[in-house]
């Protein structure tokens, strides 16, 4: 075991001694030993000097560019250069808008069959869609400009007088009105083709139509909701050179002037829409024919 002091000089050079005893005995282990020796080497570097305290740091915040002001980022805004419109309507895509209007309110069904009651011809009576919303097979549609009748409406030659075989349909066209008490005017239309003088045509049509609003009259519909009017081969639906032209052409056609809205629905065999139809053309008078020259 060794012990002694150590000097230093200038702090490179050390000086040191010391003495020990043995801790065994034994042949060759001496009973107590002195030392002393030089030293000498670099001195390790003074401490580093404490650092003076910081002061606080300013750190720089750069904030996403917005150019419109509305609050959303232009990276995320689909109008950047607009502000957005703050309505409570898509107000997270940064462009301006206005609130939609509300959708219409569905169309009445007072029977609840899905078919609406403007062009349901049974609207208190369920039925399927295929009857037009009634129970019994219907010869009659409705729509919002006339009331289409699905079989023709047939008359003795050269009268106005209805055949028997055209009963049904136009008992299903009284049945109609009486159940749309909203179609305030109904237009009941006569039409011929273009055989024989065309004065006659526009009587006979006159007269057909007439005897067509008398028949309703007489089944129940108010009079005051039914106008007759003749139209003659005026207004032809298909081409009279051929018999199939001319037997579309002879036709009864029932048209809403007034359905009750603000606007009125229909005219005169799809004319434009008007509360009077117009007079139908008066045929022209044969042009006087040019004096004959005789040749010398």
């Amino acid at each position: 075991v060794f012990g002694g002091p150590t000097q230093a000089f200038g702090g490179a050079m050390q000086v040191f001694g010391g003495a020990g005893l043995g801790l065994a005995r034994g042949w060759g282990t001496p009973d107590w030993r002195l030392f002393a020796g030089v030293r000498y080497g670099n001195a390790s570097p003074p401490p580093p000097a404490p650092l003076a305290p910081l002061g606080p740091v300013k750190v720089a915040v750069v904030e996403p560019a917005d150019r419109d002001h509305d609050g959303i980022i232009d990276s995320k805004d689909a109008c950047p250069d607009e502000p957005e419109t703050k309505n409570g309507y898509q107000d997270d895509d940064g462009c301006p808008d206005e609130v939609p209007p509300p959708p219409p309110p569905p169309d009445p069904d007072r029977d609840g069959d899905g078919v609406p009651d403007r062009i349901d011809n049974c609207p208190d009576e369920p039925g399927p869609a295929s009857n037009f919303g009634c129970v019994e097979k219907q010869l009659v549609q409705l729509t919002t400009k006339r009331l289409e009748i699905l079989e023709k409406v047939f008359f003795k030659v050269d009268q106005g007088t209805i055949e028997r075989r055209s009963y049904p349909v136009l008992l299903n066209v009284v049945k109609v009105i009486k159940a749309h008490p909203e179609l305030k005017k109904v237009l009941v239309e006569g039409h011929t083709d273009n055989k024989g003088n065309a004065d006659y045509n526009q009587k006979l049509s006159d007269k057909r139509a007439t005897s067509v609003r008398k028949f309703l009259v007489d089944h129940g519909v108010e009079p005051e909701r039914l106008q007759a009017q003749g139209f003659g081969q005026t207004r032809p639906l298909a081409d009279n050179a051929t018999p199939e032209g001319r037997e579309k052409n002879r036709r009864v056609v029932f048209t809403v002037l007034d359905d009750g809205s603000e606007s009125k629905q229909g005219g005169p065999d799809g004319e434009t829409p008007g509360a009077t139809p117009p007079e139908a053309p008066k045929p022209e008078a044969p042009k006087p024919e040019a004096p004959k020259q005789v040749q010398p």
